[in-house]
């Protein structure tokens, strides 16, 4: 039993951490929406959201680093994220 509490706890542990890394997770002028979003996948499938594509959509609107981008993106539209 000990040793399921303990993979329970590691299990939660990582989800944070990856969940952390996700939100810290911001835009570099440099650098497309595509490839943008191409990065908040790969961060996201180690999260277990429940809805990943939400969540992406939340994150792309918070931290793309471009003012007219997040004003043409009213909330409720959905960026063309597949």
């Amino acid at each position: 039993m000990a040793q399921f509490a303990k993979e329970i706890e590691t299990a939660l542990g990582r989800k944070r951490y990856e969940r952390f890394r996700f939100r810290q997770c911001t835009h570099n002028a440099s650098e497309s929406v595509d490839t943008f979003v191409t990065k908040l996948k790969e961060l996201a499938s180690t999260c277990e959201f429940h809805n990943m594509k939400d969540v992406i959509i939340h994150q792309v609107i918070a931290n793309y680093n471009s003012h007219e981008f997040r004003t043409k993106t009213a909330p409720g539209e959905n960026p063309n994220i597949r």
